[in-house]
């Protein structure tokens, strides 16, 4: 009898969720981080929503990275967890873009005459990986 790792309503990509963990904390190829994530988003795991949360919350990876984890987390939210990965997801909102007292941060916008590239390279990054953040928490779903 063949047991499957993965979820139930998910194919299984055939990366191990260990190596996928790994490939995603540790290699330097966004490709490769990039398939880590999707990997990941086919285990309904503590540790998978964890090392997804993780690599969203660190601003020294490279957005297109951060807004993946971002989606793979919406397709982990789940009431089958108590909705880890929508939690995971609005802790990051609460960190980023929110003050002491819990409301939204407005957007600084800057003319782009103003900025030069890195800065606007990172608010671009930025912005991107809020945008995920977003569609991810609006898969969200309660049955």
């Amino acid at each position: 009898q063949v047991v499957w790792p993965a979820r139930e309503d998910r194919r299984w990509v055939g990366t191990p969720e260990f190596m996928a963990r790994e490939q995603l904390e540790h290699s330097r190829h966004v490709g490769a981080q990039i398939e880590a994530t999707h990997s990941l988003a086919s285990f309904g795991t503590g540790t998978a929503i964890a090392a997804l949360a993780e690599r969203l919350s660190d601003a020294r990876t490279f957005h297109r990275v951060r807004a993946a984890a971002a989606s793979a987390l919406g397709e982990l939210i789940s009431p089958a967890d108590d909705f880890a990965a929508l939690h995971a997801l609005a802790r990051y909102v609460r960190r980023q873009h929110c003050d002491g007292t819990g409301l939204l941060l407005p957007l600084q916008f800057v003319p782009l005459d103003a900025a030069d590239e890195d800065e606007l390279a990172g608010r671009l990054g930025h912005y991107l990986t809020l945008r995920a953040v977003v569609e991810a928490i609006g898969r969200a779903r309660d049955g």
